[in-house]
């Protein structure tokens, strides 16, 4: 489907290995599970209070066990891939992960305006079809934004003096230009049908939630193309031998500096 030579992604070769390495990817997956914990907390106490009748209707109920099925499934995988062997044995399972993660980081927050019996924010129909727009909206700017990065892949953009950087093309820029101006539509448009009934407050943890959604949607793309690049080109792939020795050459170089300071702090004082 594209042409997409490894010659031409020296540059995104060294954002894999440092930014969007193994590790730093098992940590992302940790702050996405912080992140949820505090959603799921809110649906835990409602659980806990009233069972599943509190929540009445049965979108909720089906919303709301995805929910915690998601929830678990994200403990579980961070459980089995957080010891080092593991996220470099797996890692382009990992890369896959990121995703998923990226996904519930995004959405997960939009409980809050769903379910009725959390924070009380308005769920008549209108309202759940602006929210689903927001939502449909942020799946097209990623899809969008995916297109763009394999393009510039493709045309040799992540190679040494070629490399623009992805924020940088104009694709992207039309694009998030465009979803700023969908999301202030969508926000204004549910303003003025609920008003009176939701507060300028409430207001701003929608343009949070928006925030939070698009930002994930734009800047995931890049593990779109990571995953192509995991199972398409192996030297995109760390090997357990290049992980111990990189990580005792930073030991190695951590040290020296910490000698370094507390020399010049003896000569100081």
């Amino acid at each position: 489907m594209w042409n997409i030579k490894e010659e031409n992604l020296s540059d995104f070769k060294i954002t894999a290995k440092n930014r969007l390495s193994p590790d730093n990817s098992v940590s992302f997956m940790l702050g996405t599970i912080i992140w949820c914990s505090i959603v799921m907390l809110f649906i835990a106490i409602i659980l806990f209070k009233f069972g599943w009748s509190g929540f009445p209707s049965t979108f909720e109920k089906v919303v709301v066990f995805i929910e915690v099925v998601f929830y678990i499934l994200q403990i579980a995988f961070l459980f089995i891939f957080s010891k080092p062997k593991m996220y470099i044995k797996f890692q382009k399972i990992i890369s896959i992960l990121t995703l998923f993660y990226a996904f519930q980081l995004a959405t997960i927050g939009f409980l809050w305006l769903v379910i009725k019996g959390i924070f009380a924010f308005p769920n008549d129909t209108l309202t759940f079809t602006y929210v689903g727009l927001l939502l449909a909206g942020g799946f097209l700017t990623h899809i969008l934004c995916t297109i763009s990065i394999f393009k510039q892949a493709e045309n040799g953009k992540f190679n040494g003096e070629n490399s623009s950087g992805f924020f940088f093309d104009k694709a992207i820029i039309f694009t998030v230009l465009g979803s700023i101006l969908y999301v202030l539509t969508l926000l204004i448009l549910i303003l003025i049908h609920t008003f009176g009934e939701i507060k300028l407050g409430d207001m701003f943890f929608y343009f949070i939630l928006s925030v939070i959604l698009y930002a994930v949607a734009i800047g995931s793309a890049e593990f779109q193309l990571l995953v192509y690049c995991k199972y398409k080109f192996p030297s995109f792939n760390m090997s357990w031998h290049e992980y111990e020795k990189e990580t005792k050459e930073l030991l190695k170089n951590y040290k020296k500096r910490n000698r370094k300071s507390n020399k010049n702090k003896k000569k100081l004082s």
